[in-house]
């Protein structure tokens, strides 16, 4: 499941939570238990 999960990230957040750029907002559960699968509601969580 939670490869899934990142299969379905929006790469440009990809890119950015491997530079280390990401809201403190953005845990490390919420990566692997609560990330929505649409891009649009994933950027809202980096806003």
């Amino acid at each position: 499941m939670q490869l899934i999960q990142f299969s379905l990230m929006a790469p440009d957040l990809a890119s950015r939570i491997l530079k280390g750029d990401i809201p403190a907002q953005v845990t490390r559960e919420s990566l692997v238990y609560n990330w929505p699968s649409s891009w649009e509601e994933q950027h809202k969580l980096f806003e």
